[in-house]
């Protein structure tokens, strides 16, 4: 075998792997939606900001699209940078997944 095909053998085991490791760590359960009370804030982690546009807005005609992308991406960026452990990327995910949240 040559190197090309050593190398895309090894990216393709690391890429599985990391999938698998993803999986079996984090809430690997149905995306369902959420409740505020479903969603206990950890100790560090300070409450999350609402965004400046919400979906409900984009859908009622009040915001536009592009501003809820780029406030949804602040937002997020926000939140990777306070998870700094399983617990706190958990309650993260766990907002995202919120029914009827912002």
């Amino acid at each position: 075998m040559n190197t090309a095909t050593w190398k895309i053998r090894i990216s393709l085991f690391c890429v599985v792997g990391l999938l698998a490791w993803t999986g079996l760590s984090s809430d690997a359960r149905l995306a369902l939606a959420q409740t505020q009370e479903a969603c206990p804030r950890p100790a560090g982690v300070t409450p999350v900001e609402p965004p400046d546009v919400t979906a409900q807005q984009v859908e009622n005609g009040t915001g536009s699209l592009m501003a809820f992308a780029l406030s949804s991406r602040d937002r997020f960026r926000e939140q990777a940078v306070q998870a700094t452990t399983p617990g706190q990327t958990q309650y993260f995910a766990c907002l995202i997944r919120q029914d009827e949240s912002p």
